[in-house]
């Protein structure tokens, strides 16, 4: 009887601790894909920085989020058209 019930408490135990690993990589495999994400953004950001230095780059931002333009360029505005 005794080894009826310790081998009752076995299987049940290993059952929970398979259920437990199976859970176990799959928050792994979660895990990884969430560090290649960052993997991916960090050598974005990265390439974002090195071609922040650029004249070209800093132009370009100047242009689009300043709206500056150079002394001898003229802005034509559509008034029809509405901006968002």
């Amino acid at each position: 009887m005794i080894l009826i019930v310790i081998g009752i408490y076995s299987f049940f135990t290993l059952a929970e601790q398979q259920r437990e690993i199976k859970d176990l990589r799959i928050q792994k495999s979660d895990y990884l894909e969430e560090i290649r994400q960052v993997e991916i953004e960090i050598i974005s950001t990265s390439n974002s920085l090195g071609n922040a230095k650029s004249n070209e780059y800093i132009e370009k931002m100047a242009r689009e989020k300043l709206r500056m333009i150079h002394s001898d360029e003229i802005i034509f505005i559509d008034i029809g058209k509405t901006e968002n």
